[in-house]
């Protein structure tokens, strides 16, 4: 029995999990056919639908809750490149975010975060409510839910702030997100980052 210990990739640290396999016979040097040729495609496949359905699922989702929402109030895509800082040593990250327009001041939104350690997103769904104003700066608080696709996007609720300070330069922000994971011996994360506005429709 061979154990391989891992950490999770994506928007926060969180704990380490390990993959238990069985060790199987020695297989190199002996060829393998056509069949065998076959079923390795087949299985790298299978293995490809696998990772990208919840990709997929996630921003249909995203797309989605951008379309029903009023066209009468603002919302919001922005592209964001930054730091990943946590538990983990610190990350670059390259994030897409989408807001819809508020609903009693909330905004529900999804952010798809990617790092330099897999092209397949981390994802965050969440609702948050401004709690302190600065003029066009704001800070606000909420909670959502991560979904990391090395565990298969199995979602794990987070309690999140933002703070997003307008720059001199037009259409950028600076962005502080903090987040973390109260059920995962409250993992943390901060992303810190520049954030371009892509949309902002009223």
């Amino acid at each position: 029995m061979t154990t391989v210990t891992f950490d999770c990739d994506g928007a926060t640290g969180t704990p380490q999990h390990e993959i238990r396999s069985l060790e199987g016979p020695d297989w190199s040097g002996t060829h393998v056919g056509e069949g065998g040729a076959a079923a390795a495609v087949a299985a790298e496949h299978v293995e490809r639908r696998r990772v990208m359905r919840p990709v997929l699922t996630l921003l249909l989702l995203g797309a989605s809750t951008l379309a029903i929402a009023p066209a009468a109030a603002a919302q919001l895509v922005t592209a964001g490149a930054g730091v990943l800082i946590s538990e983990r040593p610190e990350q670059p990250v390259f994030e897409l975010h989408g807001e819809t327009p508020p609903f009693a001041e909330a905004r529900a939104y999804l952010t798809l975060s990617w790092t330099d350690e897999s092209w397949a997103p981390t994802s965050i769904t969440a609702v948050e409510r401004p709690v302190l104003r600065f003029g066009d700066a704001f800070t606000g608080v909420g909670a959502g839910l991560l979904w990391l696709e090395v565990n298969d996007y199995r979602p794990y609720p987070m309690l999140v702030s933002s703070t997003s300070v307008p720059l001199p330069v037009p259409r950028t922000s600076f962005v502080m997100i903090a987040s973390t994971l109260p059920f995962e011996s409250f993992d943390w994360s901060l992303v810190l980052k520049i954030g371009v506005t892509l949309l902002f429709v009223k």
